[in-house]
């Protein structure tokens, strides 16, 4: 299944991932000006839940929590969703669908005819297409 994901912060992240590991085709459509999201703090408490979601669904197997005395937090250099290689994290086993992020995308309009949604979104002031 081809699957379009408005939203590029960690919950549309950690939805991509499980959905791609079982198979679909997925498509993250961020709105954020820049391609990595340095420095950005997830606003959540990443607790035990976060870490089990990320040994079942994240096959870079990089550790993505940093422990602190009150909270947890996802490392910023960790990636894997959109295939990026950093020092910190080396490109997984692309096992499962095909991904794609599209930073600098807003959705301009939305259609839905039959079973298939279609998104028209502006990236680069330029008007592109998807269906998913």
């Amino acid at each position: 299944m081809n699957i379009i994901i408005v939203g590029g912060r960690l919950a549309c992240l950690l939805t991509g991932l499980a959905l791609k590991g079982i198979g679909h085709n997925v498509h993250i459509l961020g709105s954020n000006p820049e391609p990595l999201l340095e420095d950005q703090d997830a606003g959540i408490i990443a607790g035990t839940e976060i870490r089990d979601y990320m040994q079942i669904f994240d096959k870079s197997r990089c550790d993505f929590v940093i422990e602190s005395v009150f909270r947890h937090y996802l490392d910023i250099q960790g990636s894997n969703f959109d295939g990026v290689k950093s020092e910190y994290c080396k490109v997984p086993d692309q096992a499962g669908g095909n991904t794609i992020y599209d930073y600098d995308a807003n959705v301009i309009d939305m259609k839905v005819e039959n079973d298939e949604v279609t998104l028209v979104y502006e990236q680069e002031n330029k008007k592109k297409v998807n269906s998913g």
